[in-house]
């Protein structure tokens, strides 16, 4: 009897921490970090608020209109890994 063999690779999980969060004011412009991670694609994305320029490098940077959250997508082959935060901020007083 003949069996198929099948190779497995595995893939260690990237850095996803995300660095730069804090508390803000209203359309404040943040800019938010990740270590970088070689070999994965990667998108960041948000709730509540504006990515101003591209969305797809090792930092990213925000506006924000109100208090929302920030996701950081990063994948290899069929391998995906998430990472989301809350990012706080304070209403515009006038």
């Amino acid at each position: 009897m003949m069996s198929d063999s099948m190779i497995i690779r595995m893939i260690d999980a990237p850095k996803m921490k995300i660095s730069g969060l804090g508390e803000y004011c209203a359309n404040d412009i943040l800019t938010l970090f990740a270590d970088p991670a070689p070999n994965f694609t990667q998108t960041w994305s948000i709730i509540n608020g504006e990515i101003i320029g591209i969305n797809t490098a090792d930092s990213v940077k925000i506006r924000m209109q109100k208090s929302g959250m920030i996701q950081l997508e990063r994948k290899q082959g069929n391998c995906t890994f998430l990472q989301r935060d809350s990012v706080r901020v304070y209403p515009a007083v006038f």
